[in-house]
């Protein structure tokens, strides 16, 4: 979308992707059923075609995983971004 725009690589900085993402959580301990039902209710929203045209309309990529998926996609991103936080910035699980 923005093809005047450096990536990361380009920039000098290999080995990183930088986008924005959101994800739905759920409190620690939250039964495992209603994860499930909740992630069954999200999925179906998300590939409703006109919620996908919408977010295609403004570059987004839907993608809509289990949430095993998300969880461990979730763990990667605070791993692969860990040395870039120092004290209270740094996200917890």
């Amino acid at each position: 979308m923005l093809p005047d725009v450096l990536t990361l690589s380009e920039a000098g900085v290999p080995g990183y992707d930088l986008y924005g993402w959101w994800g739905m959580l759920a409190p620690a301990g939250t039964q495992s059923g209603i994860v499930m039902k909740l992630n069954a209710a999200l999925v179906k929203g998300l590939n409703a075609a006109d919620i996908r045209k919408r977010f295609a309309d403004e570059g987004v990529e839907v993608v809509a995983n289990t949430p095993t998926e998300f969880g461990d996609f979730f763990q990667k991103e605070i791993t692969k971004w860990d040395g870039l936080f120092t004290g209270a910035a740094k996200p917890s699980m």
